[in-house]
């Protein structure tokens, strides 16, 4: 998988808006495109794991799988390009695997949320 380069321009309150349509092929999802002009905050991890890895690591990934829980894709797909992004981005197999665990164990309070909207 080829990761395109993705651009966001930074907003208040560690929002992001894509400032250009970004698209990618995926193999848990097919093609998936995200307008310019949506806004996300990128991997939403608490505060005391940002040493390990701050919201703004692997942006591909998690601008992706916010606009996939906004648009209410089936989590579990979401969740799959989510991991499918970063193994595709270089992130170590035990690192990516470990992120993906903790997206399906606490992503499900985000999913609902953009229910919600």
């Amino acid at each position: 998988m080829t990761i395109p380069e993705l651009t966001l321009i930074p907003l208040p309150d560690r929002k992001w808006r894509v400032r250009d349509e970004f698209c990618l092929q995926t193999l848990a999802m097919g093609r998936i495109c995200i307008k310019a002009g949506f806004v996300c905050d990128l991997n939403s991890m608490p505060r005391f794991l940002w040493w390990a890895s701050t919201p703004t690591d692997y942006p591909e990934a998690g601008a992706t799988h916010d606009f996939l829980y906004d648009q209410q894709a089936p989590r579990d797909a979401a969740d799959a390009v989510y991991l499918e992004i970063l193994l595709a981005l270089g992130m170590s197999s035990a690192r990516a695997h470990a992120r993906y665990r903790a997206l399906r164990l606490f992503g499900g309070f985000a999913y609902r949320s953009h229910a919600k909207k």
